[in-house]
């Protein structure tokens, strides 16, 4: 029961019903991008880690049927970077598109210091292209910003001999 909704795909006073032409069987969810926090040594490339998320019964979860949604490091950039000497010496590489929500393992985003300094940025992905993936990140009641997170160069855990290990095999 009920009238579909009436739109006008065609633009000629016709009502169209979008209910059924538009998205039937469609799950309509809403979300957002989120970038991660990363951290690593300065000597190696550090990934950028991105999922998409969807709003469930009480919070954000990953988007485990999200498998459509691309990202490319393109669309990236760094700011606020300390020092603000290291801005020059970082670069992004790497697209991809999600895997069950979240960045495909092996079309990573590369962040790298290429100088080997010990620093850190903000990392934005600009979602022009994909602006219903924005989110409402700095709390204005406006869904219009883009998701940021900061990388780290030369921050590790564990005792200081320790900073990066491979096995000799």
């Amino acid at each position: 029961g009920g009238n579909p909704v009436c739109y006008d795909a065609a633009n000629d006073g016709t009502c169209d019903d979008f209910t059924h032409l538009m998205i039937q069987g469609t799950n309509l969810r809403w979300g957002r991008m989120v970038l991660e926090n990363a951290f690593g040594s300065e000597l190696l490339a550090i990934e950028v880690p991105i999922s998409v998320e969807y709003f469930g019964t009480d919070d954000f979860e990953i988007n485990t049927d999200d498998t459509c949604t691309t990202y490319d490091s393109a669309d990236m950039s760094f700011s606020n970077a300390d020092p603000v000497g290291i801005l020059g010496n970082l670069t992004l590489t790497g697209s991809g598109t999600m895997i069950s929500g979240q960045d495909d393992p092996a079309n990573s985003v590369l962040a790298t210091s290429t100088a080997n300094e010990v620093g850190s940025a903000d990392v934005t992905i600009d979602l022009i292209a994909q602006d219903w993936l924005q989110y409402d990140w700095d709390n204005d009641t406006n869904h219009d910003n883009d998701p940021t997170s900061r990388i780290t160069w030369g921050v590790f855990s564990g005792p200081d001999e320790f900073i990066y290990i491979r096995e000799p095999w």
